[in-house]
């Protein structure tokens, strides 16, 4: 009986093993995006943006064209909302350019 008792136990910690390990966000690297506004859309909001790449296509002073952020694990053309939030707090609500966080153009 003894022996049986050690197996049950065995076999529930493997299972809750695998079962800990199917809730584990992805490894995927998504940091160090590049997304531009999409024209006419709100600013504030992560779907107003698409992914273009490691580096902005941005260059400029005059109006809002990138922001630098973290892919949306579950939309990677798309920043965390978090990203749009940190760089509209460093930009004073996309106001001015912030080096290597947001891009504006001519």
């Amino acid at each position: 009986m003894k022996h049986f008792k050690i197996s049950i136990i065995a076999v529930i910690a493997i299972v809750m093993g695998i079962a800990a390990s199917a809730f584990t966000a992805p490894s995927g690297r998504y940091t160090d995006a590049w997304f531009t506004i999409n024209a006419g859309q709100d600013p504030n909001l992560a779907s107003s943006y698409t992914y273009v790449g490691t580096s902005s296509p941005c260059s400029g002073s005059s109006v809002l064209c990138a922001i630098e952020g973290v892919r949306d694990a579950s939309n990677p053309d798309q920043p965390l909302q978090s990203s749009v939030d940190d760089a509209s707090m460093a930009s004073s609500n996309f106001n001015h350019p912030v080096t290597g966080q947001v891009d504006f153009k001519q």
